[in-house]
């Protein structure tokens, strides 16, 4: 089992209530997929996107962290080509296990410590 984060933009001019209905359809479809477990979801909202996608000046950032199998990645990857809804995908594989702190979480000592620790030139 790998540690996997998959980042989804959906369409901005879906109703809220719509979003809410997909992010269950793509727990579960992670899930039962990719064997997934340890799964945590975050719900980051309408942001605005840095450039018009199919028409979309917004979107609904979801993220999901989860450990599962990253050979049949290829088939969640078909299921979200597929989707209308879906402006925008990312599945990366992460060297921190789901739920851990980031980078960008962990508390410098100093703005120097800050920067090492972002572009990862400083271990902890």
């Amino acid at each position: 089992m790998t540690n996997l984060e998959t980042i989804i933009i959906l369409d901005g001019r879906i109703p809220e209530k719509r979003v809410k209905e997909i992010l269950v359809h793509y727990s579960h479809l992670i899930t039962n997929m990719l064997d997934a477990t340890d799964m945590t979801v975050e719900n980051i909202g309408l942001k605005q996107l840095a450039y018009v996608i199919d028409g979309c000046r917004e979107g609904y950032y979801i993220i999901f962290h989860y450990k599962g199998d990253r050979t049949r990645l290829d088939k969640l990857e078909q299921k979200l080509r597929d989707d209308e809804m879906v402006l925008k995908y990312l599945n990366t594989t992460c060297t921190t296990p789901s739920g851990a702190s980031s980078a960008s979480e962990q508390e410098p000592k100093s703005k120097r410590d800050a920067f090492d620790i972002i572009y990862g030139l400083k271990e902890e």
